[in-house]
């Protein structure tokens, strides 16, 4: 068993591959659903998150629905700054570290819709008005998402180059 006195937070990387993720459901799904169970913290930095969110479905209860690629840019969505300041201490930016809340940044992905406003971290900077949005879905797609789960968290980070604010954030999710 893992246990969550020894890792404050794990990275779980590019499970993309439907056996990969047929696999580490069947064989390490429940270990990880008690790490978590524990307060234990679980990234999930993914370039294909369309699968991978029907996995985190099964295991965590997220109500996350995958979207097709998505270029845009992100921002942290009104009210949520304090979270995200205490999700995502300090991160490593350069040159200088930097409140979680004070970024924004370009990033091209798999973005999750139907997120919780209590789970979303990062969202789509929408340059249009709402009106003029075809499908309002588009309004909120987070390219970040955190979702609690009994004592601890997974997050989800929809990212298909591992950009380098991208690594900071996953690095200080899981070191908080």
């Amino acid at each position: 068993m893992i246990q969550t006195c020894c890792y404050k937070g794990i990275v779980i990387a590019e499970l993309c591959e439907c056996y990969c993720l047929e696999s580490f459901q069947r064989h390490l799904g429940n270990v990880f659903k008690e790490y978590v169970n524990r307060g234990g913290r679980l990234a999930f930095p993914t370039c294909d998150g369309v699968d991978l969110i029907d996995v985190l479905k099964t295991l965590f209860d997220v109500q996350w629905e995958p979207t097709e690629f998505t270029k845009s840019y992100y921002s942290i969505p009104a009210g949520r700054a304090d979270f995200v300041d205490q999700t995502f201490p300090l991160i490593q930016t350069q040159p200088n570290k930097k409140m979680a809340s004070e970024v924004n940044f370009f990033l091209g992905g798999i973005t999750c819709k139907n997120v919780p406003a209590n789970e979303q971290c990062f969202v789509n900077t929408v340059k249009k008005s709402e009106s003029e949005i075809d499908d309002p879905a588009q309004i909120r797609m987070s390219s970040v998402a955190v979702h609690q789960f009994c004592e601890g968290s997974i997050a989800f980070f929809g990212d298909i180059d591992g950009t380098p604010m991208i690594c900071d954030l996953v690095a200080a999710y899981c070191m908080a």
